[in-house]
């Protein structure tokens, strides 16, 4: 289990992925990651790599996701049907690190939103884990999830009387 000592709020620059988009069930999710083709893909298309996996989940989680299974990449790519060139989330996001087993990862996002609600942190729905091990029950496992800005408010707009009074005289 985390500890709310290991959740804070980082600025978090963009990554570029190769990826595979897919949709899939909640349940399917470990799944489709380990059975994705993306590394074969990668590696056929001889594109350069940092050697972590990237998984970014967009949209909130219902019965269904949409989600870019991918590798991080040092340089832009054209993407086809079967690999994208995908840009990873840049902001201000709440982040932990977990290691350990993946399975627990799910507790490492339950404690991510409590502690963002806690602190009336609104989350932007988009959220994704950087693995960085090969060994899925030792390794390490980064989870980010962006935060919604708030928006800037517009000022009200200023009368302007002379302007009122000629259309008025027209």
């Amino acid at each position: 289990m985390i500890s709310l000592l290991d959740i804070g709020i980082i600025e978090a620059a963009p990554l570029l992925l190769a990826a595979v988009r897919s949709r899939i069930s909640i349940e399917a999710i470990s799944d489709a990651i380990a059975a994705s083709p993306v590394w074969d893909r990668v590696r056929e298309r001889g594109l350069k790599h940092s050697g972590r996996n990237v998984v970014i989940y967009w949209g909130e989680a219902g019965d269904e996701v949409t989600v870019d299974i991918g590798v991080e990449v040092t340089e832009a790519f054209c993407g086809d049907d079967d690999l994208q060139c995908v840009a990873a989330p840049a902001g201000r996001a709440v982040t932990a690190t977990h290691t350990g087993p993946t399975h627990l990862l799910p507790r490492v996002h339950e404690r991510i939103r409590a502690w963002s609600a806690e602190g009336e942190r609104k989350l932007a729905g988009v959220k994704w884990e950087i693995y960085d091990a090969d060994d899925p029950d030792r390794g390490q496992t980064q989870v980010f999830y962006l935060i919604k800005e708030p928006q800037a408010k517009a000022a009200p707009r200023k009368k302007w009387s002379r302007f009122s009074e000629r259309a008025r005289q027209a």
